[in-house]
């Protein structure tokens, strides 16, 4: 009796067990599909597209194009399975360079990094880019190159270090000032926003004192102080209206002063120090009307702040003002960030700026690892298609869109980037590295902290204090310039090999051409680096000291 008390007992556990398995196996095939499909059809190939973009829309616009591209490809009798893979900014970096080392990247890869990263693991696309996109057959971009259908014809693609595309870009960014219309039409009792700075400056002056006669926080000006985001945007938007006539008499072929001309003109005098120091002074300006320990607010404290009717005017990219606008419940407007003018004493230097070719991100290259290279580069081409491009980034992210003839509405329309003034933006001359750049904007920011009474001799005094830095910042240059070199060498003697001895095709033999183009101009770039860190450093060594 025990026996069969036993056996029973046994059957059911064998039968629970059985039950569990087959339920296990459902849900694992539910939530496994890719794995799933793999064993049904050993035929499929898999492609693994990683990114950092975790906005909204985002990733829900490349699901619904990953699931198209799988149908468009099966009705071409080849099998698909496109995998996205998305990972937090922060551990990127990390994550992307464990997975080239790996041996088995994801086939295409959102770029972040340096050069030689990217010559050591992605695959040049300058041979693809002179071709048609065959996805932008029946668009209004058909007929053209690769290269042509982008606004900018690919020119902030280019990897200056190798003459390389290395990747190309599927959206754009600009920088914009979100405006709470409630808040304003109370506090300056119009609905004209302002467009100069001056204009801009007094309207900031009536929000805060509307704060004061109301007894609430307001805070005329939001600002991303934690990441130092804000600073960069309003710096860099001013130094291109103050300095971008320094470019004048530049040489045509190099589109700007280098900045080692720039500091020699400084020092034998025929430029003044205050020319270059004025778009700092301009941003400490507006510093008053940021809100107490700004330097320890961070977006999502800002949005909030905004949206909460606190903030007057918000500074930020596009890639925020979907959600700005959705957010907030009141109107928000959204314009430009107001024009320097000749009524400010600054003012009479500025001009309007071209943002054409300005913001462009959303870089992505095909890994030279990839197990199907030639449909990662398909699946790439696909992406940054005119109808998919158009679906994906505007109708799904609601950002800009690097083609062209892309057709924006509404809202969007305040986002495009002007393309119609003369002058291009400037980079910033007290910046000639990461490290110098983290030092100017934070000696901006201490600036506008301290508010001291001679505000250039403090921030030029600032520089020179940090000139040790600078001038190792400027010897790491040469040293990653010589290691560029040294690389290029080998590119050179690797395509002199495979011409003279491997016996190359036609096809093969142009390719070989082309790069080794590609090379030799890489090669001038950086002897030209090598020659302007040595100049550089000898005009900064003859800086010195002001009375404050």
């Amino acid at each position: 009796m025990k026996i069969k008390t036993s056996f029973r007992r046994l059957r059911i556990g064998l039968a629970l067990a059985g039950i569990f398995f087959l339920c296990s196996a459902v849900i694992a095939i539910h939530h496994h599909r890719d794995i799933a499909q793999k064993i049904l059809q050993p035929e499929t190939k898999e492609l693994i597209f990683a990114h950092w973009q975790l906005e909204d829309g985002f990733r829900e616009g490349v699901e619904h194009a990953i699931r198209e591209y799988e149908r468009l490809k099966a009705a071409q009798g080849i099998n698909v399975k496109v995998r996205q893979i998305a990972v937090p900014v922060r551990g990127y970096s990390q994550w992307m360079m464990t997975q080239l080392l790996s041996g088995k990247p994801a086939d295409v890869m959102e770029l972040r990094g340096f050069s030689s990263l990217y010559n050591n693991h992605f695959i040049p696309l300058s041979p693809h880019i002179t071709r048609p996109n065959p996805w932008n057959d029946g668009s209004p971009l058909r007929g053209m190159t690769w290269q042509e259908s982008f606004s900018d014809n690919m020119i902030t693609s280019l990897d200056p270090i190798y003459s390389e595309y290395f990747g190309v870009a599927l959206f754009v960014f600009t920088t914009r000032l979100y405006v709470n219309m409630d808040l304003y039409r109370r506090a300056c009792e119009s609905d004209e926003l302002p467009t100069t700075f001056t204009q801009w400056i007094d309207a900031c002056k009536k929000i805060k004192a509307y704060g004061i006669r109301i007894g609430k926080p307001v805070i005329p000006i939001g600002v991303r102080g934690f990441d130092k985001a804000t600073l960069q945007q309003l710096l860099h938007t001013y130094n291109s209206q103050l300095c971008a006539p320094l470019t004048e008499d530049a040489s045509p072929f190099g589109g700007t002063l280098s900045i080692s001309e720039i500091f020699r003109r400084v020092n034998e005098g025929t430029l003044d120090k205050e020319r270059l120091l004025a778009p700092l002074e301009v941003v400490c300006e507006l510093g008053q009307y940021f809100a107490d320990g700004f330097s320890a607010i961070d977006l999502e404290q800002t949005k909030y702040l905004f949206s909460q009717g606190n903030v007057g005017f918000f500074v930020d990219g596009t890639y925020n003002a979907w959600s700005i606008v959705n957010n907030s419940p009141f109107e928000v407007k959204v314009t430009r960030i107001p024009m320097l003018d000749s009524r400010h004493p600054l003012g009479k230097h500025a001009v309007d700026i071209s943002e054409s070719g300005y913001g462009v991100a959303g870089t992505f290259g095909v890994t030279k690892k990839s197990r199907h290279p030639e449909l990662a580069l398909d699946f790439l081409q696909y992406l940054s298609s005119w109808r998919v491009n158009q679906e994906m980034i505007v109708g799904s992210c609601k950002w800009m869109s690097t083609l062209r003839k892309v057709r924006y509405r509404g809202l969007m329309k305040q986002l495009a980037p002007e393309t119609e003034a003369e002058y291009k933006p400037t980079p910033v001359f007290f910046s000639t590295g990461p490290k110098t750049h983290r030092a100017m904007i934070s000696a901006l920011e201490r600036s506008i902290i301290q508010q001291p009474q001679n505000l250039t001799a403090y921030l030029w005094n600032d520089y020179i204090r940090c000139r040790p830095m600078v001038l190792e910042e400027l010897r790491d240059i040469r040293t990653a310039a010589l290691h560029n070199l040294s690389d290029q060498e080998a590119i050179r003697s690797s395509l002199a090999v495979f011409r003279n001895f491997l016996k190359p095709t036609a096809e093969q033999n142009a390719l070989a051409e082309l790069r080794a183009g590609s090379n030799l101009e890489a090669v001038v770039g950086r002897i030209r680096a090598l020659d302007e860190s040595l100049l550089l450093e000898e005009e900064i060594v003859k800086f010195r000291e002001v009375r404050p």
